[in-house]
């Protein structure tokens, strides 16, 4: 066989195994202050939406959707974020994007505080622009088809294993995100997202930074090297046989 078919199934192993490491974990936002009244629930629990969080191309991409019934919102304090979280280092935002709403800009921050979930070290606010008859989105209040329900961007150079938890438990538990929201009511406030669930089943596990191949991975990787390896001996035998 020659090099360069042999170098073509190594690159097409590769490019599977790699393609199978990609990882999608769901952090479930349900937690907010009872005395928000963001829901009827009278422990503040409810499904206000879903922070899914892909590794794939070796950075981290963010989509946060709001489930009907709220919105994200502009904070008029500094207590309240449309997304915070935390980081062990610092990196570089790429395609920050509201959706679901009007042409919303944004403002980054650091190190800000959203109570009664803590401190965390990067923040994201749509924000609120000029009032009267320009005003741009984000607004306070409910206003549907203005206010977003939804998030995007990437996270350029960091991996699962970057992402930390607060250091502040609410409700017996550590935050990994945050959301200002709003709803019908004009009720406001902070929801948490605290539970983990990856695409892929099972727990959650940052400790490899989520770039460590699956059992699935590894038996697509064995097979490639093995086809590799056949087609080595298959090389040496030609000479003897001829």
């Amino acid at each position: 066989m020659k090099q360069s078919s042999l170098a073509t199934i190594i690159l097409a192993a590769l490019a599977v195994a790699g393609a199978a490491r990609a990882t999608v974990y769901n952090f479930a936002l349900t937690v907010s202050e009872p005395a928000a009244g963001l829901t009827t629930h009278a422990n503040g629990v409810d499904t206000f939406g879903n922070v899914a969080v892909d590794n794939a191309g070796g950075n981290l991409a963010f989509d946060i959707t709001i489930n009907s019934g709220w919105e994200l919102r502009a904070a008029p304090d500094s207590n309240h974020w449309d997304f915070a979280f935390n980081t062990a280092k610092a990196f570089t935002y790429s395609g920050i994007t509201f959706l679901g709403g009007g042409a919303a800009t944004e403002t980054e921050s650091t190190n800000v505080n959203a109570s009664p979930f803590g401190s965390f070290t990067n923040a994201i606010e749509c924000d609120r622009g000029t009032s009267g008859r320009h005003a741009t989105p984000c607004l306070p209040g409910w206003s549907p088809g203005v206010n977003p329900i939804e998030l995007k961007f990437t996270a350029i150079g960091l991996k699962f294993s970057d992402l930390k938890q607060t250091t502040t438990p609410y409700g017996g538990k550590l935050t990994w995100f945050i959301t200002d929201l709003v709803n019908a009511a004009g009720k406001t406030g902070n929801v948490a997202a605290q539970d983990c669930t990856p695409s892929t089943g099972g727990a959650c596990d940052f400790s490899g930074g989520g770039d460590v191949p699956e059992p699935a991975t590894w038996a697509l990787l064995i097979m490639g090297l093995g086809g590799v390896g056949a087609a080595v001996r298959s090389r040496r035998r030609l000479p003897a046989e001829a």
